[in-house]
């Protein structure tokens, strides 16, 4: 059973094995991350390689039994040879360095997820390898879908959500019962998203070149809602 889990790229020291299109494609994912990228193939393919070549070190050689690992925090095996790349994973495994297999994805530690990255949000879709080509087909609905609930939710009024809930944590840190309830409550207006920008709007926070500063207005109408932005006493959704 996989566990799904959001990585820190930058910095991370990551070894491709294989120069095809498949390498790429990962090592693109990573490379966005801010992870550095060593690839270690006799040849690539150019055109798969092309736009990120030139932010990633090539060693072109293939991989033996010999080529130290210690180096790198995760290790991609996704050369054409099944064989070698379940070695490389077993060999990982055994030295407990994280491994993404792309022939046999059991046999890693690791699967990279399609993802949709929208403005504010990303999505993930995995398959554990088994079906990537309905994956292919999710990633494409999915990205429909972020894109409607996206137009909901434009930057600034993440920006604001952002920041009341921060400061919310911050003001109430000694205050664990009344920070649950106004998170709770700021949780709910945020599920609102219309009532959620008439009351920006009617605080001012809605304003093109940023917000004033009224945000500790705003945390004052939350303490002062009676049950939390329209919820019922149980907790339960706004009419």
């Amino acid at each position: 059973m996989l566990v799904h889990m959001m990585l820190e790229a930058s910095g991370l020291r990551v070894l491709v094995v294989g120069g095809g299109a498949v390498a790429a494609r990962k090592a693109g994912q990573l490379l966005a991350g801010g992870a550095e990228i060593t690839l270690l193939s006799p040849g690539r393919q150019e055109a798969a390689w092309q736009e990120i070549a030139e932010n990633c070190r090539w060693l072109p050689q293939p991989y033996d039994e010999e080529f130290a690992l210690s180096g790198y925090d995760l290790v991609i095996a996704a050369t054409n040879q099944p064989e070698l790349n379940r070695q490389l994973a077993e060999r990982c495994r055994k030295s407990g360095l994280l491994c993404n297999c792309a022939s046999m994805p059991k046999l890693g530690r690791v699967v990279l997820p399609g993802v949709v990255q929208g403005k504010s949000f990303s999505l993930a879709v995995a398959s554990g390898g088994r079906l990537p080509f309905l994956t292919k087909q999710l990633k494409a609905e999915l990205k429909q879908f972020l894109a409607v609930y996206e137009q909901k939710y434009d930057a600034q009024t993440i920006e604001l959500l952002t920041e009341l809930r921060r400061r919310i944590i911050a003001e109430l840190d000694g205050q664990p019962q009344q920070k649950k309830m106004l998170l709770h409550r700021l949780a709910i207006l945020a599920g609102q998203p219309d009532k959620l920008k008439a009351i920006l709007q009617d605080f001012g926070l809605k304003q093109s070149g940023g917000y004033n500063g009224n945000i500790s207005a705003i945390i004052d109408w939350l303490q002062g809602e009676p049950a939390g932005a329209g919820a019922d006493a149980a907790g339960g959704g706004a009419d």
